[in-house]
């Protein structure tokens, strides 16, 4: 859904491309700040808005966790010296600003992941092309992680989708050989998955699921490595091009 989106807007010629979950509100001018950094800087590919809980005083945990392993944002803020952004690994998808130039020269979000890591994977193709990632800290959303509509996820196997998509991941890392993805993946990744049961204590259809999870996985080796060389072929033509 949201590839359908992003080709509508660049076919109207929008210079960014804004997404935004439906379990999110807003505040003040969170968009304009996201933008005003954008034009400033354009080295940024993708920026993000500082996410909070609904009430916009509580740091969103996953977003707050975010923070602690990749920026000096709290000791900034002890010191009040907060920067204008805080370059990042990535951005969590329920806010994101893409600019034109960087969806143009790598494509969307591969669909395969369908949820979970969709935006990890655009983030690290997007820093492998030469792009940073960026939050703002005058930017400020409420996120409710999928509790607004919970319902949705019961009908929803998360779990699978969060299991198979870790691995796939892994598998399409632009920075390192295919070779090496794949024996990471074999020596790790898919004995692990297999381990770590969908339940505790593991009942044997979690061991199944987990099971049928990672012959997927196998199943569309070639799908995900011909996804990753196109990929690996477009950043590579970006930074020859600039």
């Amino acid at each position: 859904g949201n590839n359908i989106g992003i080709a509508h807007a660049l076919q109207n010629n929008a210079d960014y491309i804004l997404l935004l979950n439906q379990d999110t509100v807003v505040f003040g001018a969170w968009m304009d700040h996201l933008i005003e950094f954008a034009d400033a800087s354009p080295h940024l590919g993708i920026l993000g808005p500082f996410q909070y809980d609904y009430s916009g005083q509580t740091f969103d945990r996953v977003f707050q966790n975010q923070l602690t392993a990749n920026t000096t944002y709290f000791e900034d803020a002890k010191q009040n010296k907060i920067a204008p952004y805080y370059t990042i690994p990535h951005v969590i998808g329920a806010a994101m600003l893409l600019r034109r130039e960087a969806i143009e020269a790598l494509g969307t979000f591969d669909p395969y992941y369908f949820l979970y890591f969709e935006e990890k994977d655009l983030c690290r193709r997007t820093i492998a092309a030469g792009y940073d990632i960026a939050v703002v800290p005058t930017s400020k959303i409420g996120h409710y992680h999928g509790q607004l509509h919970a319902e949705e996820l019961k009908v929803t196997d998360v779990d699978g989708y969060f299991l198979r998509n870790r691995q796939v991941f892994i598998l399409k890392d632009p920075t390192q050989p295919f070779l090496k993805n794949l024996y990471i993946y074999f020596r790790y990744g898919l004995p692990n998955s297999i381990l770590r049961k969908y339940d505790t204590p593991a009942t044997p259809p979690s061991l199944c699921k987990a099971i049928w999870t990672q012959i997927q996985i196998v199943v569309n080796l070639p799908r995900i490595f011909l996804r990753r060389f196109w990929e690996c072929r477009r950043i590579a033509q970006h930074k020859r091009t600039g």
